[in-house]
């Protein structure tokens, strides 16, 4: 599979490339990684490839849902990293209807820390907020589509919109200053998406 010939970021300790509908970050070496990811999730330190991919297109694209429901979340992670030629074991990977070439890049700098955002987004037809009704409810393995009603009566609710984001630390945080960067990146995204007033698309609320 030929990812880029030139990294899109390439600190010491990671490098990170992008190939049609992946990005892929290489770390360099050992690292403590948090991600809320179905496999391998959790705070570990033995990843090794951290992977964004545009999974299916933004509507309409019944073959792929097809393929990742029949395959379910462990066996499409599998596939995905089949198709990429790496260690499922030592891999996170996340999914997402946003194309890759819209793929968000910024750093910023603090004495000798930098932080940077690797960030894909698409909120405009699934933007979600936090305390909107649930459409679906995984019951023995399976997802099933609950009764709540949509906001207009007509669509269906939300599946949540996605806002991917792979943050890099240049020094090692302790455990808890992850768990605290997730908090605050989880706000500074809720914060972008009120700036844009986006709203959501299953409720009244701004997203």
């Amino acid at each position: 599979y030929r990812m880029s010939d030139l990294p899109l970021f390439s600190p010491p300790f990671a490098e990170l490339r992008r190939g049609h509908r992946h990005v892929i970050a290489e770390l360099r070496a050992p690292a403590r990684v948090i991600s809320t990811c179905h496999v391998n999730g959790g705070l570990r330190g033995d990843l090794r490839y951290l992977v964004n991919h545009q999974s299916c297109e933004a509507v309409k694209h019944k073959e792929r849902f097809a393929l990742i429901s029949s395959l379910g979340q462990d066996g499409y992670h599998r596939h995905v990293c089949g198709e990429l030629g790496i260690d499922p074991a030592h891999t996170v990977l996340m999914g997402t209807a946003a194309a890759m070439q819209y793929l968000g890049i910024v750093t910023h700098r603090w004495d000798d820390l930098a932080v940077t955002a690797v960030v894909t987004a698409g909120v405009t037809g699934n933007a979600g907020c936090a305390g909107d009704a649930a459409h679906y409810d995984e019951r023995d393995g399976s997802w099933q589509r609950t009764s709540a009603d949509s906001f207009d009566g007509k669509s269906p609710g939300t599946h949540g919109g996605t806002v991917n984001t792979l943050l890099f630390f240049s020094a090692p945080l302790t455990d808890s200053a992850l768990a605290r960067a997730v908090m605050t990146m989880t706000e500074a995204k809720t914060s972008a998406l009120l700036e844009l007033a986006i709203g959501s698309r299953s409720s009244w609320r701004l997203a």
